[in-house]
């Protein structure tokens, strides 16, 4: 699915230099810091200050692009981070931290940011091996984008400054390559590689196109362009595409969901170009298909429905659909599917796809549901806080943070 993962911060730092992105709504500001930390059942870690400094890339109007390094002086963090936090401490500076789940420590992963210039951080995006992290700098005194990778455990990063501006970021699976695809279709996208821990372009496809989802082998991807989904071949960017009413998530390595009749209808096309429908998976008189949750085996797809009124869009019942037995069964609302292929988060509580009963979590847990972890048993919720819940156990975790308000956390693969 498309990931807008970069809007709020990029819309954060423009305001503050007197520019205002576009599609960026008027009085948009800085988000309210984190409420106060809780009653105490709940374990809060902090994320220690910022150390190190490094080297200061700056960008000459006019000059070839070149790799700069940042971040020369941190070390090793000492771990292998399970989840990547994005903190901003005002309008110019922001930072990503590492977080480990067994003992709830937090360490900096970039630095060099709190000094002049300013370089923030932001759409920090794991490689689909574990190994790598992406994100893009920013330099609001030159209004220069660069793309950094760097090691998920620690060591020396590596950085391309050129003039993509505000730009989207996705990780190839089976091979280490970064898309950096612009959202203003005046830069050309990039295609850069990872060879020995360097950033190298190895082709830009001759069209700016922004990336909704790549097959799980990575030889396809579905692409958003002209308002509009296409299935295009990885290898030939510029071969021409096919073009799909409204792309979902990928079920295999050959097959992905497609919404068809103004989201009202589902159905599988293949790579082939055949589309087989899903008639039992049909929205509801006067509702259409929200959004599309396909298991990690790719057995199971659920679908919650939508329902325009009163100027609002409400849930109009959600489906589970065995792709084995070809049967759909009404479920309460669905948010995620859990590692094991059997489970799918269901408000608060776990509902089996084989007895299709809800088992309550062990305790109430606030906000909404953002994410599972990839091994199925932490739960990623967000309201006044970011909360962890473990589904095994019932534990309940706060994120937070000294140095500054979180805006974004994303979960580490594992490692290949």
């Amino acid at each position: 699915m498309l990931r807008l993962k970069t809007g709020l911060l990029i819309a954060v730092l423009l305001l503050a230099v007197g520019c205002t992105p576009r599609g960026t709504p008027p009085g948009v500001g800085v988000p309210t810091p984190p409420a106060a930390p809780g009653d105490g059942q709940t374990s809060t870690p902090t994320i220690p200050p910022a150390q190190g400094g490094g080297e200061q890339p700056t960008v000459q109007p006019g000059t070839e692009p070149s790799p700069i390094r940042t971040e020369s002086g941190l070390p090793p963090i000492g771990f292998r981070p399970d989840l990547l936090v994005t903190v901003y401490s005002d309008r110019y500076h922001a930072e990503l931290y590492g977080y480990h789940l067994a003992d709830g420590r937090q360490e900096l992963l970039t630095a060099g940011t709190f000094e002049d210039p300013p370089l923030a951080v932001n759409d920090a995006t794991p490689s689909p091996d574990g190994q790598f992290v992406a994100y893009l700098r920013f330099n609001v005194h030159e209004r220069a984008h660069g793309v950094c990778v760097r090691p998920i455990s620690g060591g020396e990063p590596d950085c391309l400054w050129e003039r993509w501006g505000d730009a989207d970021l996705e990780w190839r699976p089976g091979v280490r390559d970064l898309w950096v695809l612009p959202f203003a279709y005046a830069h050309p996208a990039g295609i850069l590689r990872i060879t020995g821990g360097k950033l190298e372009r190895v082709e830009s496809p001759l069209f700016p196109f922004t990336v909704v989802s790549f097959s799980p082998n990575g030889r396809y991807l579905i692409s958003a362009r002209d308002g509009k989904h296409w299935l295009v071949e990885a290898d030939h960017p510029q071969a021409q595409p096919r073009a799909v009413e409204q792309a979902g998530p990928w079920v295999n390595d050959h097959q992905v969901v497609v919404l068809q009749n103004k989201a009202t209808e589902i159905g599988l096309l293949d790579i082939s170009g055949q589309v087989t429908m899903l008639d039992a998976l049909k929205a509801p008189a006067g509702g259409w298909i929200g959004d599309v949750h396909v298991s990690p085996g790719g057995r199971f797809v659920g679908v919650n429905y939508k329902r325009y009124q009163n100027a609002l869009d409400w849930p109009a019942g959600s489906v589970i659909y065995d792709t084995n037995t070809k049967k759909a069964t009404p479920t309460p609302g669905i948010a995620g599917w859990t590692n094991d292929d059997r489970w799918v988060v269901a408000g608060a509580g776990l509902l089996s796809t084989d007895t299709y009963r809800v088992v309550p979590f062990k305790q109430d847990v606030p906000g909404w549901f953002q994410s599972l972890s990839p091994d199925g048993d932490w739960v990623l919720y967000r309201g006044d806080e970011w909360i962890l819940y473990q589904i095994s156990t019932g534990q309940v975790r706060k994120l937070t943070t000294d140095r500054g308000n979180i805006i974004a956390v994303t979960w580490v693969p594992k490692a290949e």
